[in-house]
């Protein structure tokens, strides 16, 4: 397995449970995943949105709403000080990092130290990175790659202290009882329910057995 790949495998069956277009859906949809794997959505969702155009893009995109998971995401899987660049990098918006995109498109603007305040966009996509940023943008990079063996090491290496039941993903649950409700809606026909119901409760019971193996670990 190619360094990377674990840590996806976790992340992937919950991708598009989160939802990040405003501070409201991302606080009620990131309670709905088990925050050990939100966290590490959030420290990924953040090193690929800084490494691709700096702090800058993070903040300014809707992916700047997880910020405060994203700190507490790289300290978790061992990256302290990217946590604390990350920090650093909030502070500098303001005393009070701000959840909503278009408050932190403000908070942009009067960073910006360009002398020309008219070049800073008031629309999303034509923004120019910001300039104060650079340095910690340099540290970020660099400890990225190097500190705790580098991203991928790190978060391959938490993936593997998830608990086993963290990583059921919402399929996992929802499948049979999808299938039951499609039957229910296609037929009147009772023996057929009666076969649904007893396939579910083999799904339950395998369910359950994953969650009894991953406590049994836990104790071992």
């Amino acid at each position: 397995m190619e360094a990377g790949e674990r840590y996806w495998s976790i992340l992937e069956p919950f991708w598009d449970s989160i939802d990040i277009d405003s501070a409201e859906s991302f606080d009620r949809t990131f309670k709905s995943v088990p925050r050990s794997v939100g966290l590490l959505y959030a420290a990924h969702f953040c090193q690929s949105e800084v490494c691709n155009g700096g702090f800058t893009q993070f903040f300014w995109n809707s992916t700047g709403v997880l910020a405060p998971e994203a700190v507490e995401g790289f300290a978790v899987i061992g990256q302290r000080d990217v946590s604390g660049v990350v920090r650093r990098a909030m502070s500098l918006l303001g005393w009070q990092y701000e959840r909503d995109r278009a408050a932190r498109w403000v908070a942009l603007r009067r960073v910006d130290t360009r002398k020309d305040e008219q070049t800073a966009p008031a629309e999303p996509g034509g923004y120019q990175r910001v300039k104060l940023f650079e340095p910690l943008e340099q540290e970020f990079y660099s400890l990225l790659r190097s500190e705790a063996g580098g991203f991928e090491i790190a978060a391959d290496e938490y993936a593997e202290r998830i608990p086993k039941n963290d990583n059921l993903s919402v399929s996992d649950i929802q499948h049979p009882f999808q299938g039951l409700l499609r039957k229910l809606r296609s037929e009147n026909n009772a023996q057929a329910v009666r076969g649904q119901l007893a396939n579910l409760k083999a799904d339950i019971a395998k369910i359950r057995r994953k969650m009894s193996e991953s406590e049994d670990d836990k104790l071992t």
